[in-house]
């Protein structure tokens, strides 16, 4: 339970509540059998992926990257690193979680967000706090 993993959550802008931002992540973590106030305790690191603007999209979707115990890990995230993706609906006002069901279809589909994800996001911080403190996206990535 405590290894690290970088969890994906997939939810339509409008099901975003923008006064909590982090009602997704407790779910993920009250689901999964975590405590919420693993939040508090700086386990985990939390990024918002808004849709792109300049992209049209009939149904935008933004995606909410978990890093789980985030300073277990550091560097590359290598091809077999975990990765988990889930779709998250507001259905009469709560959000309920769904699980993809795994398959060839699921595999491509974390490999296409992955080719995204994981270099717009490194592990564990932002492209900023890598700026400041001297490295790149490309450095974090490569070490």
């Amino acid at each position: 339970m405590d290894q690290p993993k970088r969890i994906i959550l997939r939810l339509q802008e409008v099901d975003l509540d923008e006064a909590d931002l982090y009602e997704p992540v407790r779910l993920y973590l009250e689901k999964n059998g975590r405590s919420v106030e693993e939040l508090d305790a700086g386990r985990h690191f939390v990024h918002i992926q808004p849709p792109n603007p300049d992209i049209p999209q009939v149904d935008p979707k933004l995606h909410v990257v978990i890093d789980l115990e985030a300073s277990k890990h550091s560097g590359k995230l290598g091809p077999d690193f975990p990765h988990e993706v889930y779709r998250i609906r507001r259905v009469d006002g709560k959000l309920v979680m769904f699980g993809f069901r795994d398959g060839a279809w699921y595999q491509n589909f974390v490999r296409k967000l992955r080719s995204i994800i994981d270099d717009v996001y490194p592990w564990g911080k932002t492209k900023r706090d890598l700026r400041a403190s001297g490295g790149t996206g490309a450095q974090a990535l490569e070490s």
